[in-house]
């Protein structure tokens, strides 16, 4: 319970108590009252300062993990030491991270699709360009190029020599032993997605899902800021499952699963189209100007 000799009077603290003797604090009795209040209000000037201080350190880091705009066209002043931006083309967190092991150009238009077949030492990769290339996984040198003359939605191989294409139109189907071409009409538009099943090659310019009740059910969702352009799970070296977003700011996110944890980031020049993953923690990237990465975890 309060001592009304502890509680400093009201009517005082107004100018106009008119009590005598007043059993609450008058004058001078209240200087410790006088002196919390300036303590409290020191107080809140030091948090107001952290918090500034907190928001400016947080805004350098952020800007520490953005991409400078100088070095993404060659022509930086202040150089990666003096520079407050990025001059990488990616961050990560921590540990048992990814790192860039070489970019591969050869492509002049956006790459579409990027593919290695099991058991092969070839990377393919297809292009808006109307072009496959063939890349030497020990040497990263091009080996071969296949210039279909249109532009190409995606590309899926079946078996060792067989190749199929899909392009505006038709489905080109290439033997690698041979070096023969067939062409299949029939699909109304550009091919966007390739399959293979019981001896059926399905072809799809347009993907379509229906609703099913009992079927599958919406467990999480993640809001990116962004539009979303492709999606890619892999692994990193320690085994936890990581999800590559590309999103339409130049940029792929990785992020931790279940968690989404965000792990790192990935820049690109132009928006990153295609992403696919590879034998031993390999993972690609492949980008509106063409430019295909490679990457390891």
């Amino acid at each position: 319970m309060t001592s009304k000799g502890t509680v400093v009077c009201k009517y005082w603290q107004r100018g106009c108590c008119n009590r005598y003797p007043c059993p609450f604090l008058h004058g001078g009795d209240n200087k410790w009252v006088r002196e919390t209040k300036a303590s409290n209000s020191n107080s809140r000037k030091t948090e107001k300062k952290e918090m500034v201080w907190r928001r400016t350190e947080e805004k350098e880091k952020e800007k520490e993990r953005c991409l400078c705009k100088y070095f993404l066209h060659g022509h930086c002043k202040y150089g990666a030491d003096r520079c407050r931006y990025l001059h990488a083309w990616s961050w990560s967190t921590g540990a048992h991270d990814f790192s860039l092991l070489t970019p591969l150009h050869g492509h002049s238009k956006p790459i579409t699709a990027i593919l290695q077949p099991s058991g092969s030492d070839k990377l393919l990769s297809s292009s808006e360009d109307g072009t496959v290339n063939f890349w030497d996984c020990h040497t990263g040198q091009c080996v071969l190029t296949l210039n279909f003359g249109t532009e190409i939605g995606c590309i899926m191989t079946d078996g060792p020599s067989s190749l199929f294409v899909g392009t505006r139109d038709s489905v080109k189907v290439y033997n690698t032993e041979n070096n023969t071409l067939l062409s299949l009409s029939g699909p109304a538009g550009l091919v966007y997605a390739l399959a293979a099943h019981d001896n059926k090659l399905f072809a799809g310019t347009q993907v379509w899902a229906k609703k099913d009740k009992g079927g599958m059910e919406v467990i999480y969702t993640h809001t990116e800021e962004h539009g979303v352009l492709a999606l890619c799970e892999t692994s990193d070296a320690t085994g936890q499952s990581v999800l590559s977003c590309s999103v339409n700011d130049q940029t792929v996110r990785l992020y931790n699963l279940p968690s989404f944890l965000e792990r790192g980031r990935i820049f690109a020049k132009k928006e990153v189209q295609a992403l696919q993953t590879g034998p031993g923690g390999l993972f690609f990237t492949g980008d509106g100007t063409g430019d295909l990465k490679v990457w390891k975890w």
